[in-house]
């Protein structure tokens, strides 16, 4: 999983990871590995270009940890199949529950001095009072400003007994949750989609056309990946990976958009678009693609494997 690192410090690895970037181009530059408690983190790297920025911007991407606390609110019919997740699913190379490597990485998200995080998604397994608690202490220590995207393991209340209405409070108790989430920089847009395994809702849709109107360019997150117009590498890899099912916004994806989410979409695609670049999680294998002969998408790899992933915002093409 990554090589360890001795005799190094942690603040020579955090300088090495947001500096060092020779070229600013489109889709993912050189990987390295950064000590964080006891784990080696795989850093991988992206970069988007926007014209006359005033400086460079650094954030930092967490997407699919699937985290798992022991309590007692689990379903006994749930508690098997919990444990197996736990301890045999989402663990990294070296066999580190996803519960440690968030104790080990929240301690140190605001070492990178990056300018923002975003959680792309799926930071829980499923919803249980445990394990949002244990997210909650690990966000109020931050001092990073962060978005967190929600998707369908974060809310999901398949393993206790829970009512949507609890959940829902408890979710905007944590932060923000409405159905379209920004970061506003001088000169670009980090917007996010919430819930994005689930359709947009007209009320998201208004508030995406509200920060489109703005003319700002535009980096978009999202926990569910867009599916390319014309390339289908990535519909076809979905497919392999997931018993069949193309795990992605389109027409002929699991994914199937309705009214809004298809208005959405067309904005996405559009020849005046003001999206620079996407970032998705869900499938939890990396990719880099083409949406169209525009705009990028890059499918993260999941956290639970030890990934992490640092975008730089430049805007230089040759630094």
């Amino acid at each position: 999983m990554g090589r360890r690192f001795c005799g190094i410090g942690l603040f020579l690895l955090l300088c090495l990871l947001f500096s060092g970037m020779e070229i600013c181009r489109a889709g993912s530059l050189s990987d390295d590995s950064v000590l964080l408690g006891d784990t080696a983190w795989k850093i991988n790297h992206y970069s988007v270009c926007i014209p006359d920025l005033d400086r460079d911007y650094s954030f930092l991407i967490l997407n699919d940890l699937h985290l798992i606390t022991e309590s007692d609110e689990i379903r006994e019919d749930q508690k098997e199949e919990v444990r197996e997740r736990r301890d045999s699913m989402f663990i990294d190379a070296d066999g580190n529950r996803s519960a440690d490597l968030w104790g080990e990485l929240v301690a140190e998200l605001d070492s990178f001095k990056a300018d923002g995080i975003i959680i792309a998604g799926d930071l829980l397994d499923f919803y249980s009072e445990s394990n949002m608690e244990f997210i909650r202490s690990g966000l109020d220590k931050l001092e990073t400003p962060y978005l967190y995207l929600r998707a369908d393991h974060d809310t999901g209340r398949w393993r206790v007994d829970a009512d949507r209405k609890s959940v829902r409070a408890a979710e905007k108790a944590l932060c923000s949750n409405l159905p379209v989430l920004s970061m506003e920089f001088p000169g670009f847009i980090i917007t996010g989609i919430n819930n994005s395994t689930s359709q947009i809702t007209e009320k998201g849709l208004r508030q995406a056309e509200k920060i489109w109107e703005t003319g700002k360019p535009l980096i978009l997150f999202t926990h569910v990946p867009f599916q390319p117009e014309e390339d289908r590498r990535l519909t076809e890899e979905a497919r392999r990976n997931w018993d069949g099912r193309a795990l992605l916004w389109g027409e002929d994806c699991y994914y199937h958009p309705a009214e809004y989410t298809a208005a959405f979409m067309e904005m996405l695609f559009a020849e005046e678009s003001p999206v620079r670049a996407v970032f998705a999680g869900h499938l939890h294998f990396p990719c880099d693609i083409m949406l169209n002969d525009r705009i990028e998408e890059h499918v993260l790899d999941a956290n639970f494997k030890g990934n992490i992933s640092a975008l730089t915002v430049s805007a230089d093409q040759v630094r």
